[in-house]
């Protein structure tokens, strides 16, 4: 990736290219996104740039799922980090609300808050919440940390000759994308 971006807020990004060399005769950019951003909040302003060949996104902007392995209590579970670069990952912190999704339809069930956080290793945490969860949360589900997600407003760029989509948001917030059409 030319830019990855985790656990920051006001991002703001203003003529930005991730392009080709005219010295060299690479066709690539990168192998994989241009710019990423991970559970990031606040806003996220992209201008202005230009993203050419790359084999993945321009810009992919996501929160990082964990998953329910246990209910140690009506207040407290055991999460799993899933993805092996999320592992360490500090998913979720004092206040934070935390989305409650079902794994197999994507549907959100509620949200919740969060007490404290105990990290037992790099994949495993366990989860404190304010309130008493044992009728909501069910061993399976996964937790989506919805503090953690940008406002984004991205305008006046360029994404060329790209494999993959060009932009991929999941935000909870307010979103303004304007598209260039060349």
């Amino acid at each position: 990736m030319a830019l990855i971006v985790e656990k920051s807020s006001d991002i703001h990004l203003n003529s930005l290219n991730v392009k080709r060399s005219e010295r060299h005769s690479r066709m690539l950019t990168t192998t994989a996104d241009a710019t990423h951003f991970v559970s990031c909040k606040g806003k996220i302003t992209i201008e202005n740039c230009l993203f050419e060949n790359q084999l993945d996104d321009a810009t992919n902007i996501h929160d990082a799922y964990s998953e329910v392995t246990a209910l140690l209590s009506p207040t407290s579970v055991e999460i799993k980090m899933g993805h092996f670069q999320q592992r360490g990952f500090n998913f979720a912190g004092l206040g934070d609300t935390l989305l409650v999704v079902d794994k197999k339809t994507l549907k959100p069930l509620d949200t919740l808050t969060v007490k404290s956080l105990d990290k037992v290793n790099n994949k495993y945490y366990r989860l404190h919440f304010t309130t008493d969860i044992s009728k909501v949360v069910k061993e399976g589900h996964l937790f989506n940390n919805i503090s953690w997600f940008p406002e984004v407003l991205i305008r006046n760029n360029k994404a060329i000759n790209n494999r993959a989509r060009g932009f991929l948001i999941a935000t909870y917030k307010r979103l303004l994308l304007k598209i260039i059409r060349l």
